[in-house]
């Protein structure tokens, strides 16, 4: 084993629809990848980000615990996913931690482990989009919530964490008091966050989309809506509006389109 194939946690990202993109001479490679290059840095963290084609790798530069070293990755993919969506463009991401290598060698860059390639093989077998953790990481991940996969080792991420923030502070009658709204920002990426999921939904019932494509979407909306029945279905009843929870409050003053 090399000297320098160390233990790490490894985020795996395949962009879906790449090589059509690419094909197409698509606009939206360049922007995809200035998107990434742009988040090289995200807040006080920097991360090493290795990119070939439609995958790109990432991991967090310098000493983290367990903890922090997967929040920051979910993190990192939470605000990539949203990013991308905004141009119409979606992602499955892996989470290992196992063995790693990677470094700068005679103008070659070399990049392998353990970790890649179980990432590697799992992200091709799901049948979604979003983050998918494995138990190793899993047990790491204190501030999302997550759903087993049946049979898997694998946990998928409910990113759109806003979403457990209202469960948990509006209990069964999903209406949150515009005091509370007024006096914290824990709610300040609902509207974006719920615009998402209705990307998402309008993929899933979009009859003109092949149906291993539109399947992918129909799943991870199966699983926000077995995590939060009640909430998501005042979202689909409500065209995935915040008004849902409560009619009153400005939204504008969190997302200026919604």
């Amino acid at each position: 084993m090399p000297e320098k194939m160390l233990h790490t946690f490894l985020l795996y990202i395949d962009i879906l629809g790449f090589g059509d993109m690419c094909c197409e001479l698509d606009e939206r490679v360049d922007i995809i990848y200035e998107i990434i290059f742009d988040m090289r840095r995200h807040g006080n963290q920097v991360y090493e980000i290795t990119i070939f084609s439609d995958t790109v790798l990432v991991r967090n530069k310098g000493s983290l615990d367990y903890r922090s070293n997967v929040q920051f990755l979910v993190e990192f993919f939470q605000i990539l996913e949203q990013r991308l969506s905004d141009i119409g463009v979606y992602t499955r991401a892996v989470m290992s931690f196992d063995r790693f290598h990677c470094h700068l060698k005679d103008d070659v860059y070399l990049a392998y482990g353990p970790a890649v390639v179980a990432a590697n093989r799992a992200e091709k077998c799901l049948k979604g989009v979003g983050l998918y953790l494995f138990d190793s990481c899993a047990e790491h991940n204190v501030f999302y919530d997550s759903l087993q996969l049946d049979k898997e080792k694998l946990f998928y991420v409910f990113t759109l964490n806003a979403f457990k923030k209202v469960t948990d502070v509006s209990f069964n009658d999903l209406h949150i008091i515009t005091e509370r709204l007024a006096e914290t920002d824990d709610f300040h990426l609902l509207p974006q966050q719920s615009r998402f999921l209705r990307k998402i939904h309008a993929n899933s019932q979009d009859a003109s989309m092949d149906d291993r494509f539109r399947s992918k979407y129909r799943n991870v909306m199966d699983m926000y809506f077995e995590k939060y029945p009640k909430l998501v279905s005042a979202f689909v009843a409500n065209d995935f509006s915040p008004n849902c929870v409560n009619s009153e409050f400005d939204w504008s003053i969190y997302d200026k389109d919604t």
